[in-house]
């Protein structure tokens, strides 16, 4: 799991429009940079590209609080930004929806730039030590 977290009940927000003027700022916030510039690589989605993230975004965006994370019924890899959070998230958040248990890793490093070349660099190591195919704990 990639800097992401499970819904919690109550703790959701209004969802989203893809008119809504908050948007465009939110996506912008969430992904480091703004899409729609041409310097950014997705500004070769194109319009209908882009569209289809804004949908995206402001159709996800309206779960929280109201979406069944579940149970995933084996071992959870979690690796979390900590860049601009007093405290870093922990295995903690995800224990009671993986059956396996929760491995935990931290990026210092915002949310938006967890696809950045260096931060990659780091996931990228932790996946690869799982690619051997022989069953392990992540670390």
């Amino acid at each position: 799991m990639l800097d992401g977290f499970p819904s919690v009940e109550g703790r959701g927000r209004e969802p989203l429009t893809v008119d809504d003027p908050r948007l465009w700022p939110m996506i912008t916030e969430s992904i480091g940079h703004d899409p729609r510039t041409q310097h950014s690589a997705l500004a070769a989605l194109g319009p209908a590209g882009l569209a289809a993230l804004a949908l995206v975004f402001a159709s996800t965006s309206g779960m929280r609080g109201r979406f069944d994370t579940g149970v995933f019924d084996g071992p959870m890899g979690f690796v979390a930004a900590t860049e601009g959070r007093e405290e870093p998230p922990t295995a903690a958040i995800w224990d009671r929806h993986a059956r396996g248990g929760v491995e935990c890793h931290t990026v210092d490093c915002a949310h938006g730039k967890m696809t950045q070349p260096e931060p990659l660099r780091i996931i990228a190591g932790i996946i690869g030590k799982h690619l051997d195919g022989r069953p392990r704990r992540m670390d």
